[in-house]
């Protein structure tokens, strides 16, 4: 039985080849007949031939379709089916999988970045940190009233956290403000706002106070003190 079904389908599907190479050659000989193409025997030819062909292309097809399979070849049929179904279970088991794999690799990645900015960050904290050389402001004046030529040396340039400042004054326009160690002295640590933000804080001090600054001593005066561009208030 599967012997026969097989040779109807292989009949069928030459035929079917034949009968569409007929169908252009019919085409083509009612073109060269013209008008009178019903009289013409290269046209009555190879349309008797055309239609021959398509009664054995259906019949095949027919008989074919009609023979039913054998246990075997229903058996293997349905086998190969199976395998492809697992096959493609198989292959979207592995796309998820690569998919799940692909998100944790760009999870990693993400925590990777995230812990190594982090990790800068806090670097660039305790460097900023560390940069500030604290001083004590009776030194700083001391120094400075001693030696203003050693003072000059040891101090400029360098960036520190003074301490023990007393507020002197705040300029009116917030351009810088004026700090001692509460001495009746001309030497004083002018302190000059580097941001909006230190500006911003220079708004809620009071002549008096105690503060301390951040910032790096830019110039060294043996009569009026010290300037600094200041980086933070506390």
């Amino acid at each position: 039985m599967d012997f026969l079904k097989n040779l109807f389908i292989m009949v069928w599907f030459i035929s079917l080849i034949a009968f569409i190479v007929y169908w252009r050659k019919k085409a083509n000989a009612r073109k060269a007949a013209g008008e009178n193409y019903s009289t013409d025997e290269n046209y009555n030819a190879v349309s008797k031939m055309k239609r021959m062909i398509g009664i054995v292309c259906l019949a095949s097809f027919v008989l074919g379709a009609a023979i039913p399979e054998s246990p075997e070849a229903k058996a293997e049929r349905e086998a190969k089916e199976q395998l492809q179904r697992i096959e493609q279970v198989a292959k979207s088991e592995q796309k998820a999988a690569e998919k799940v794999a692909k998100e944790a690799q760009k999870a990693e990645e993400k925590a990777a970045k995230e812990a190594a900015e982090q990790a800068k960050e806090q670097e660039k904290a305790a460097a900023e940190a560390n940069k500030y050389v604290e001083a004590d402001i009776d030194i700083l004046i001391n120094d400075i009233q001693n030696n203003a030529a050693a003072a000059n040396k040891n101090y400029k340039g360098k960036f520190v956290k003074i301490v023990g400042g007393i507020l002197d004054h705040v300029e009116s326009d917030g351009d810088y403000i004026s700090i001692s160690n509460g001495d009746m002295t001309l030497v004083h640590v002018q302190c000059f706002p580097k941001n909006k933000e230190v500006k911003k804080q220079m708004l809620n001090l009071s002549n008096g106070q105690n503060v301390t600054v951040y910032g790096k001593i830019t110039r060294v005066g043996g009569i009026i003190g010290y300037s600094l561009d200041m980086d933070k208030i506390e």
